[in-house]
């Protein structure tokens, strides 16, 4: 049998060891990229709580807030139902 058959653990943990090393070889080599990266900029303090557009939705809210109520139209004393597509109720060979 070869070596890494009888060892593989042995292997494995070899690799594992190699692979952790170039991990921190890379963190040490750019320890300064990273710390610059991980630093936070300061936050401003907002005074000014308005939201733009706020006008825009007290009016939608207004309105949501009415009875909105679709009348059918009526034409040539036919009413026609709005909920229903054309199909439905007109005749094919009716051209009125």
């Amino acid at each position: 049998m070869s070596w890494i058959s009888e060892n593989y653990e042995k292997a494995a943990v070899g690799g594992a060891a190699i692979v952790a090393l170039a991990f921190v070889g890379i963190i040490v080599k750019n320890k300064d990229a990273i710390d610059e990266a991980t630093v936070i900029a300061p936050v401003k303090e907002k005074k000014d709580l308005s939201v733009a557009g706020m006008p825009a939705v007290i009016a939608t809210k207004a309105s949501l807030a009415k009875a909105h109520i679709i009348t059918p139209p009526d034409v040539d004393g036919r009413k026609v139902d709005l909920m229903t597509g054309v199909p439905l109720f007109a005749k094919k060979d009716d051209t009125s």
